[in-house]
């Protein structure tokens, strides 16, 4: 405040027409250290009640001022957990994307037959291999699976 307007609200002190709020920032501006003397005594008539009330509000609002501040600086713990949930959600989502592209790129064939040590991977081809072989192991081969065997491995 400067010095005419402080002046004009001791006027409206010493008349009784303050409000409470102008009366602790009156006593804000008469306890200064640098206040001229005359506001001294309005000082006193003010009471150390109604200085320390003022100084006490000014303090308060000051550290209110500085926890807001801060506050703004934090993320606020649910605002932090909604934005671990986002993330972890955004993991799944490419997670789910990603996992069959790499496994669904990798296509073995469903049949494979070694014949002759050469891989036939043709499913028709494998299933006329495997009835050709049937049928010469029914129709033509012996009954006698020790036979057989001899058969295959030449004993």
């Amino acid at each position: 405040m400067t010095y005419n307007e402080t002046e004009q609200l001791i006027q409206r002190y010493l008349e009784g027409e303050t409000t409470p709020q102008e009366e602790q920032q009156l006593a804000l501006e008469v306890s200064r250290q640098d206040a001229p003397e005359d506001w001294k005594l309005i000082a006193e008539m003010l009471g150390t009640l109604t200085i320390d009330e003022a100084l006490y509000d000014q303090e308060m609002r000051r550290r209110e001022e500085v926890a807001v501040h801060t506050e703004k600086k934090k993320m606020h713990p649910i605002r932090k957990r909604m934005a671990w949930m986002w993330t972890a959600a955004a993991c799944l989502i490419a997670a789910a994307i990603t996992v069959p592209m790499v496994w669904g790129s990798h296509t073995e064939p469903d049949m494979v037959a070694y014949v002759y040590g050469e891989e036939i991977t043709d499913p028709e081809a494998v299933m006329q291999l495997m009835a050709s072989t049937m049928e010469d192991v029914l129709d033509n081969g012996p009954s006698d699976p020790v036979a057989q065997l001899e058969g295959i491995f030449g004993n």
